[in-house]
């Protein structure tokens, strides 16, 4: 987390920099919204005597924010920041990551790494897993309440994201898709569209 906000700090300062003392290609400053599905785990149930899997995804939607900055040839740096809405198990997730990358033509690839943060909607998830094991009225209530009681205050998730991506330029808008992870557990893939200034 240090060193993402030592590169935070770092970008910011480059933006201050007058054109003058830039190398490369002009700082970019962008921001669109995305729309993805995030596959986090899928838990099998007959470990517990239920049939079937408990899936913890959802459709995420939101935000982005970010500054690329040039470097030798075709190489840039960026800083950028999400903030995404959840469906499901997904309540939200935010988090900041570094990127560099390369141009090619209008496009922009680049792998990205950084720190994301889940919220879960736990609610959600004890409804799911009292449907898998078939539960009604008072047994179905004390099921949902003791999950609930199990999750506590702790219902997120966190670690290192890791992960690629295209920004493709149309003038001053930017189409995007990625694939990232995190942690090597989940599987998250979105597209979005942005506004470049």
């Amino acid at each position: 987390m240090k060193n993402l906000f030592l590169a935070a700090s770092a970008a910011a300062a480059l933006i201050a920099t007058p054109a003058f003392a830039q190398v490369g290609p002009e700082t970019e400053i962008y921001a669109g919204g995305s729309v993805g599905y995030h596959d986090i785990e899928s838990l099998d149930l007959s470990d517990f005597g239920a049939t079937g899997t408990l899936d913890v995804d959802g459709l995420v939607y939101g935000g982005f924010a970010g500054v690329k900055i040039g470097g030798e040839g075709n190489v840039f740096y960026g800083v950028e920041g999400n903030y995404m809405a959840g469906s499901d198990a997904i309540d939200a997730e935010y988090g900041v990551a570094a990127l560099v990358g390369t141009k090619v033509g209008v496009a922009d690839l680049y792998v990205r790494s950084g720190y994301q943060l889940v919220d879960f909607d736990t609610e959600f998830l004890a409804n799911e897993g009292a449907d898998a094991f078939a539960m009604t009225g008072d047994d179905r209530n004390a099921f949902i309440v003791g999950f609930l009681d199990g999750f506590g205050d702790d219902d997120k998730a966190e670690g290192w994201l890791v992960g690629v991506g295209a920004d493709v330029g149309l003038g001053n808008f930017m189409l995007r898709g990625n694939v990232d992870t995190i942690e090597f557990d989940s599987l998250r893939v979105s597209a979005g569209v942005g506004i470049r200034f």
